[in-house]
């Protein structure tokens, strides 16, 4: 919270509180990155939980009811920021993330599909670095022209694969200096969603014996080390040999 509110609110001061409809902003990145960020802080709390005893039902409303509650207080600045808004779509994303790992624990037991990020720098974010980032760190949270944000699903229950062998489908956007269509266009950009599929590593399934290296792939499984894939956008498909 501290970052986000160095980052993307200072010197802006507080307004009074109200909506606002951002869904038609960015291709809807950014409400792929609220799944993504409420998933993997439900997981955290989910396993910290267990880790200290608690029953499966119970740990799993909790790490959801807190993950849910935490991200919501972003809508909190958000929401008496003179450039922004609450969203409300933005609280849909946060109920999402934290369901598709509360459904998959009581379902089946273990995480068969895990969002993943990946991220490349991108020159775009030089237009206009209020906006998109003037540092490296900034852009990793600001710039959604670097960002794909990934579905990883675990196929050793239904095919021979190795079960460190995912298949992965993600989802990114392009030419994005402003968040509205309109301005992207007035400005000679053609902002535009990119569909991937590639392949995938699942970190967790990799035999280790060192219990600091397990924990340490645990934590890393949420970001997709660069592998192939294919690309489908409005110009047709390319075939990436490496992309991340």
């Amino acid at each position: 919270m501290t970052l986000l509110g160095t980052s993307w609110y200072r010197d802006q001061g507080l307004g009074t509180f109200r909506l606002f409809n951002d869904l038609p902003e960015w291709k809807q990145m950014d409400k792929a990155g609220h799944l993504f960020t409420a998933y993997h802080l439900t997981r955290g709390l989910r396993n910290g939980c267990s880790t200290s005893g608690g029953s499966t039902k119970d740990c799993n409303l909790k790490s959801a009811l807190f993950a849910f509650t935490a991200l919501s207080s972003i809508e909190i600045l958000d929401g008496f920021s003179p450039a922004y808004g609450a969203s409300v779509t933005d609280l849909a994303a946060n109920a999402a993330g934290t369901l598709l790992f509360v459904a998959q624990d009581l379902s089946w037991g273990e995480q068969r599909i895990v969002p993943k990020f990946s991220f490349h720098n991108d020159q775009l974010a030089e237009k206009r670095p209020e906006v998109l980032g003037a540092s490296t760190l900034e852009r990793l949270l600001k710039n959604y022209n670097g960002q794909t944000y990934w579905l990883s699903a675990d196929l050793d229950n239904v095919s021979e694969l190795p079960g460190w062998l995912n298949l992965s489908l993600g989802y990114g956007a392009n030419e994005m200096v402003f968040g509205r269509e309109q301005k992207n266009m007035a400005a000679g950009f053609n902002a535009q969603r990119r569909i991937f599929i590639g392949l995938d590593i699942d970190l967790k399934d990799i035999p280790v014996k060192k219990r600091w290296v397990k924990k340490l792939f645990m934590a890393l499984n949420m970001i997709r080390i660069p592998a192939p894939a294919i690309e489908f956008n409005y110009n047709g498909i390319r075939l990436h040999p490496l992309y991340f």
